[in-house]
């Protein structure tokens, strides 16, 4: 078998000189250009010494481990920091050319840039050393373990070798650099046509002020003109009143900065993939119309201020010209005076009147320019700034409900040391996420399943608080929110059936999407006293006489038409799927229930829920929307809605909501957790208010927190073989290994039964007192949705 130094030292030269040739790259482009072109240098180095490894393991014909440790080092563990250390390469990448596009716009200067270059350089050379010292590191920690070497190998060798993984993820770093620096390109142009837009904003501010300022000096020119003229050269001053008169022409300030802005717009692009930030090895990207973003920004934060600064030039410009014209009339007045008595002393005080009213307002409407003008540049070089795009949770350029809303905070000193104190934060930020993702990987797939339930299970002493949000079913008008057309849907569906149409309704919806409540309201608003409720095993009065039902639900719709001939009612059945069992099929009772409609709901009114998933179901098998009159699907709720039926719950508590810092939460804090919830729950009422019940912490008898957080997600768990038992529980709400018998067969015992102990083992399924066994509530709908992708539901 080879030695591996050879190898080892040939990469560890290429990497010293990669990278102190990419590092001596003059001027900024050339410098990015490098990094691309050596990237796919390095990734070629590190594939090379892992395709030796791999090579020297798959024909190792020794059996001396101390040999083998190296190869397997490299391939097992050292490949995974070698990852680490080219998605740094590429996010140094990707931060210089942050810095370069924010040098462009004029947020940053160029020896930033140089100091941002030297501190890339310092990181990666670190990173470069850590990688160099990886092997030697990781054979003495081995080798001090007792019996280290020999279990550490024999763990590797039932391994399947990550490497082949690693080279395919590794083989898009290149690419992704390659995209960065044509992005690169792009971003460059959008800056520069940022620049543009703020110069023609800036010029017209400077050419507002001038003509504002040489309004003033003519005022003041004209009335030295006047005096020194009024005396002896009367017959003067019309004219050259006249000739001043003339030259005044406001400016056509619109026209010409929109031609010029209109330019600007038309350069940017429509829309475009940006990349803002790397997590986790990840890049981020978002999508933003530069060009529609830019031209609402600017039409709602910009142009208004500039139409009152044109405005005021033209208001100048005006009113200097009518002062001219005044003093003009008035002199050729007395031009033309032939009467020896005149006063010469008032006429020569009263004929420069106006302009000295003018050069009096003059200097209001100076204070009134400047404060537009400063506003305006205030809001360029606080707002438009091409580092918005790199804003993690604003949209770019967003329009405030304000003008002077702060929105965005972010200076550029503030910029560039978030850029610089990214890069020394690299090397402690990729060994963490090393950690967390080997602590991830260790995991078996029924370990994070557990967690996942675990995390969501409630504070048990918070009990008086979560029986409010959990509590199934009708409590009341007092707590309803919402679903105004479909109650409106079923008032003219009522009054219809009251005309003499059918009366047939079907509620669906998935797991806790308030079908009870639903039912619940509508019985009580519409049909109080006079609601028969239908369910397996429950006890119903007619007309002084008293019946128990069992599964047979011919026999108890019979009972019903029977002793309700003169009475309209409102039959309700809930959970239609529960109506099976080893005696009366489920499909037969359903064949009753629809011969029923058919014949009697003209008197009797029937309202019947299911699941979303039974209905699709039956939807195929008995066609339910020929039966039913109508069929409302509850699954989503309005987030207003479902924020205002949490508001109710909490508030019928009498506990204060309060931060961690025991600080009463205001409306936008509550609004920030809320739609997390609302987000996680996928607009699903009941799986909302659950899971706000189950994440709130009690603090003391008046006081609750509630720290949600989305942390674990359930895993894919989905097989071919427990998915169909899962299936069969989600569309049947409930069964019993009798039933599963029927359904599957001899293969239920060989083969089924094992799957359904192993779901039952980790919390998947729960067995309730009576024998039945139904989906963990916890999991339900994540169950549905994990079949749905896979196919296994409609």
């Amino acid at each position: 078998m080879e030695n591996i130094e050879p190898q080892l030292s040939q990469f560890h030269e290429a990497l010293r000189h990669t990278i102190k040739k990419t590092w001596e790259s003059g001027g900024n482009h050339p410098f990015m250009e490098a990094l691309v072109v050596n990237v796919r240098v390095l990734f070629d180095e590190i594939v090379r010494l892992e395709d030796h490894c791999t090579k020297q393991l798959q024909t190792a014909n020794t059996k001396s481990k101390h040999l083998l440790l190296p190869y397997y080092i490299i391939n097992y563990s050292w490949s995974g920091l070698a990852k680490s250390f080219l998605i740094l390469w590429r996010d140094i990448l990707f931060q210089y050319q942050k810095g370069i596009i924010l040098h462009l716009n004029g947020e940053c200067q160029e020896d930033d840039l140089d100091d941002l270059k030297q501190a890339s350089y310092q990181t990666i050379q670190a990173a470069a050393e850590e990688l160099a010292g990886f092997l030697p590191t990781a054979t003495k920690r081995i080798r001090q373990k007792k019996n280290g070497l020999d279990r550490q190998i024999a763990e590797w060798s039932l391994q399947k070798n990550p490497w082949p993984t690693y080279k395919e993820q590794l083989n898009r770093i290149p690419l992704q650099c390659q995209q960065i620096l044509q992005q690169f390109g792009e971003m460059k142009a959008i800056a520069s046509n940022f620049q543009s837009i703020k110069q023609h904003i800036d010029q017209t501010l400077v050419s507002a002020n001038q003509e504002i300022a040489e309004a003033r000096t003519l005022a003041q020119n004209t009335i030295g003109f006047i005096e020194s003229n009024f005396e002896n050269s009367l017959r003067k001053i019309p004219p050259k009143l006249k000739e001043q008169e003339d030259e005044i022409t406001p400016q056509n300030y619109v026209a010409d900065f929109g031609l010029t802005l209109e330019d600007d717009l038309v350069a940017l692009k429509d829309k475009k993939q940006v990349p803002f930030q790397t997590i986790g090895g990840l890049i981020q990207y978002k999508e933003i119309n530069f060009q529609r973003s830019t031209r609402l920004w600017l039409e709602s934060e910009i142009l208004p201020l500039l139409y009152e600064v044109w405005e005021l030039s033209a208001t100048v410009s005006h009113s200097l010209k009518m002062s001219f014209v005044n003093i003009r009339n008035r002199s050729l007045l007395l031009t033309n005076e032939k009467h020896e008595g005149i006063n010469r002393v008032a006429d020569r005080e009263s004929i420069c009147q106006p302009l000295n009213a003018f050069l009096q307002k003059v200097a209001s409407w100076e204070k009134s320019f400047s404060a537009l003008d400063a506003l305006v540049r205030d809001r360029l070089q606080r707002d438009f700034q091409i580092s918005a795009i790199y804003h993690t949770t604003e949209a770019f350029l967003p329009i405030p409900l304000q003008s002077t809303l702060n929105q965005f905070k972010l200076n550029q000193n503030q910029v560039l040391l978030r850029i610089k104190n990214w890069f020394h934060k690299q090397l402690s930020v990729i060994q963490r996420v090393k950690v967390a993702l080997e602590r991830e990987e260790a995991l078996s797939t029924s370990e994070k399943i557990v967690r996942f339930i675990e995390d969501r299970k409630g504070d048990q002493s918070n009990h008086q608080y979560t029986s409010i949000f959990l509590t199934k079913g009708y409590i009341g008008e007092s707590f309803w929110v919402g679903r105004e057309k479909e109650l409106q849907h079923m008032e003219t569906l009522i009054a219809q059936w009251k005309t003499g149409f059918r009366g047939s309704v079907m509620l669906s919806g998935r797991r806790f999407s308030g079908k009870s409540l639903f039912g619940e309201l509508i019985a009580n608003r519409y049909f109080a006293q006079n609601t028969i409720r239908l369910a397996p095993n429950t006890t119903i009065h007619l007309q002084g006489r008293r019946y128990t039902t069992n599964y047979d639900l011919e026999e108890a719709l019979e009972f019903v038409q029977k002793y309700t001939i003169n009475s309209p009612m409102l039959v309700w059945i809930d959970d239609l799927e529960l109506w099976g069992d080893a005696n009366f099929s489920l499909n037969r009772n359903l064949r009753v229930l629809y011969e029923y409609i058919d014949s009697y709901a003209r008197r009797l009114f029937f309202l019947v829920a299911t699941s979303h998933w039974k209905k699709a179901q039956l939807n195929l098998l008995h066609d339910v929307n020929r039966i039913f009159q109508a069929t409302i699907n509850l699954d989503r709720m309005s987030v207003e809605e479902i924020k205002a039926a949490i508001l109710i719950r909490h508030g019928a508590t009498h506990k204060v909501l309060v931060n961690t810092e025991a600080e009463e939460l205001n409306p936008q804090q509550y609004k920030k957790i809320a739609n997390k919830i609302i987000k996680v729950s996928r607009n699903n009422v009941g799986e909302s208010l659950n899971l706000w019940a189950l994440s709130t912490k009690k603090l003391d008898e008046e006081k609750v927190c509630q720290p949600f957080q989305a942390t674990y997600m359930l895993p894919d768990f989905i097989t071919p073989e427990n998915a169909l038992l899962l299936r069969a529980l989600t569309i049947e709400k409930r069964i019993n290994e009798y039933m599963l018998r029927r359904q599957f067969g001899p293969a239920f015992k060989g083969k089924y039964s094992g799957i359904l102990q192993r779901l039952i083992s980790i919390g998947l399924l729960t067995r309730n007192l009576d024998g039945w066994l139904e989906v963990n509530e916890v999991v339900a709908n994540e169950i549905g949705l994990l079949l749905e992708q896979k196919q296994y539901l409609l």
